[in-house]
């Protein structure tokens, strides 16, 4: 999908698509609020809120009952359409609703969402929205519903979605990666003994379809699952639902991104008594769910973010600074480079603990166990400590060792590992040419030509990103200017001996791997 700034694709490399949820009229009251007010700038702050916190894309709900529904969808698409980078996902149970929307929106949106709730015949509202759908060539979200009802088990869930896929694909054209199955999202909190499977059962149905249909995408609204419980409690109960869910093969969430943990920040017994709760693992003398609601009685939100923040004090020194830059928290970090610096360099600190800390942060994104967003708030944390340490650095003085362009590459917006080449690289006596984020080859080579470099590096965190190095490398030789600058490939996803085994047997110029800044400054 996309806005008229940029796409979003449905699946995301190692990780799952944030759709913001705070931009929905019935799940928002701050929202709801300021749509009733006719305060569209505050709605507007609100999406660019959810940016911000770390979502791909926004839930765009103005559903309330005795409004003129498309026209507010009509006044807020039309601001969101410039007003926000985001693409849109359009909430609405009235097809006028959402052909408003899909007016006023250039890019590519997603329509949330089709059932079979009154059926497929001529006058049911899957019939009266899927023209639509087709007309405007957006996505759509097919929800598990059926003419008997919500699907609860596994079996109906999986028997509704392909009801749906099937449809979609053969009568209207769709392909499968267009579909976002909503397998739904009962409340497992509530102790009634007709709930206690609905997490499991969801679980096992987005596995089954996704066996089924190669290909094919999901989102689910989160929140639901942990309804009832106090807000500490909810946000555990939600990210552990979550990472379970994108283990079985969830690919979108419709979330409040900044609300979700990863799981490597959850207190064990915290993440081990959700896990029962969410798998139903009663056992004589233990219920889950009451152990649950036990471990956060008077816990709220703040003083379980104090509680963490105490834990972390108490760590030595270098652990902690490792463990500010995993859990990307801020708060204390100059106190502890300060304390820091009064025993090694600051280049020792980046290399030797900083550094560490970020090895951890791929290592749990590339495992699935730590999500985008937070990647982000890390990638943020390391950069504010590299900017403290770096007047602590020792410049060189020889400013005449060479000049390189440095980018990101094309589709990928990661510049942490980029940004920290570009300071050792200064402090080292080069002049570096920092060209950004989602740099085409055109760009790249324009800029060593206007600057008269020495050098090109090029970065990317994504797997996808080591494909368009190589075809990067593949348009040097074409054009003929591989042999005008030494090439310096470093990302998560590279290894050396892509870098210096594929790369360098099919590339005319020289390419070199720099595993990290230190070894890209040698």
């Amino acid at each position: 999908m996309s806005s008229i700034y940029h796409h979003v694709p449905f699946a995301q490399d190692a990780s799952v698509l944030m759709v913001g949820e705070r931009t929905n009229a019935n799940g928002s009251k701050a929202f709801r609020d300021a749509m009733l007010a006719g305060d569209y700038q505050s709605c507007v702050e609100i999406a660019r809120g959810q940016a911000r916190d770390g979502s791909h894309l926004l839930d765009l709900c103005v559903d309330y009952v005795g409004r003129d529904g498309a026209q507010d969808m009509r006044e807020l698409a039309a601001r969101f359409a410039t007003a926000s980078t985001l693409p849109i996902m359009l909430d609405s149970t009235e097809p006028g609703v959402i052909e408003a929307g899909l007016e006023m929106l250039g890019g590519r949106c997603v329509v949330n969402s089709v059932n079979f709730e009154d059926g497929d015949g001529p006058e049911s509202r899957y019939a009266k929205v899927m023209p639509i759908v087709k007309e405007h060539g957006a996505g759509v979200v097919a929800l598990c519903i059926d003419e008997e009802g919500q699907a609860r088990t596994a079996e109906w869930k999986v028997r509704v979605a392909s009801r749906l896929i099937d449809d979609l694909t053969s009568r209207w054209g769709l392909s499968v990666p267009d579909i976002l199955v909503d397998c739904l999202t009962f409340p497992i909190s509530t102790g009634q003994e007709e709930t206690r499977r609905d997490g499991i059962e969801t679980i096992e149905a987005i596995r089954e379809i996704a066996r089924l249909y190669p290909g094919v995408n999901f989102t689910l609204g989160i929140s639901n699952v942990s309804f009832g419980l106090n807000a500490a409690a909810r946000q555990v109960l939600n990210s552990v639902f979550l990472h379970e869910c994108v283990e079985a093969g969830l690919t979108s969430a419709i979330v409040h991104a900044s609300k979700i943990l990863p799981m490597s920040k959850i207190p064990e017994e915290q993440r081990s008594v959700a896990l029962d709760l969410v798998y139903d693992r009663r056992r004589e003398g233990y219920d889950p769910l009451q152990r649950f609601i036990e471990l956060f009685e008077g816990v709220d939100v703040a003083s379980a973010r104090a509680n963490r923040a105490q834990e972390l004090a108490a760590l030595p020194l270098e652990e902690r600074l490792k463990r500010r830059i995993i859990d990307g928290e801020r708060n204390g970090l100059e106190a502890d480079l300060d304390e820091a610096l009064t025993t090694r360099s600051a280049l020792l600190i980046i290399n030797d603990i900083l550094l560490d800390g970020m090895k951890v942060v791929g290592e749990l994104f590339g495992s699935g166990q730590m999500q985008l967003p937070f990647v982000l708030q890390s990638a943020e944390v390391m950069k504010t400590a590299v900017a403290y340490l770096e007047p602590h650095m020792d410049k060189a003085d020889d400013g005449g060792k060479g000049r390189i362009v440095l980018a990101t590459v094309r589709g990928d917006v990661h510049d942490i590992g980029k940004n920290l080449v570009d300071i050792i690289l200064s402090n080292n006596g080069y002049e570096v040419v920092n060209i950004g984020i989602k740099q085409p080859i055109n760009a790249i080579l324009d800029a060593a030509e206007q600057h008269q470099a020495d050098a090109i590096g090029m970065s990317g965190l994504l797997v996808k990103s080591t494909v368009i190095m190589k075809e990067n490398l593949q348009e040097m030789d074409t054009r003929g200017v591989a042999s005008r600058w030494p090439v310096l490939l470093g990302g998560a996803a590279l290894t050396r001996a892509y870098v210096e085994d594929d790369l360098r047997s099919m590339f005319t110029g020289q390419v070199h791997y720099a595993r990290d800044a230190f070894e890209g400054c040698r």
